[in-house]
């Protein structure tokens, strides 16, 4: 129940840093791109990254409640594109080519595919 409140509380400040951070870069770029979103899920990615080898390499002892926290909870409330990223990665270190590429090709494709399939839905619902 612990690491459930500290995802659930993590994902809180995860979401307030991705509003915050994506309306700062909004007001200073305009909306005719998504620097936001880009930004957001560039950053989070590198942060991801940069924990990962941290808590692989150098904090091995540190508890599964504090990694569920800062991985799962801030960091999935900030971006879950972060997620994806180290998942690719992973797959490339460990020789898994073919699935690192159908990640990228049906996450990518799938999601917008999928998310244009959830507007159309929405759509004929109004």
């Amino acid at each position: 129940m612990r690491e459930i409140m500290l995802v659930f509380f993590g994902a809180g400040i995860g979401g307030v840093l991705r509003f915050v951070l994506g309306s700062l870069v909004y007001s200073v770029t305009g909306r005719n791109f998504p620097y936001g979103t880009l930004v957001i899920n560039l950053s989070g990615s590198f942060i991801m990254g940069f924990l990962f080898v941290l808590i692989t390499q150098r904090y091995t002892n540190l508890a599964p409640y504090l990694i569920a926290f800062m991985l799962v909870g801030i960091l999935g409330g900030y971006t879950t594109f972060s997620s994806f990223s180290i998942e690719t990665l992973r797959l490339f270190q460990d020789g898994k080519i073919a699935y690192a590429f159908t990640n990228v090709l049906v996450s990518t494709i799938g999601g917008i595919l999928l998310a244009w399939a959830g507007y159309i839905s929405a759509q004929k619902l109004i």
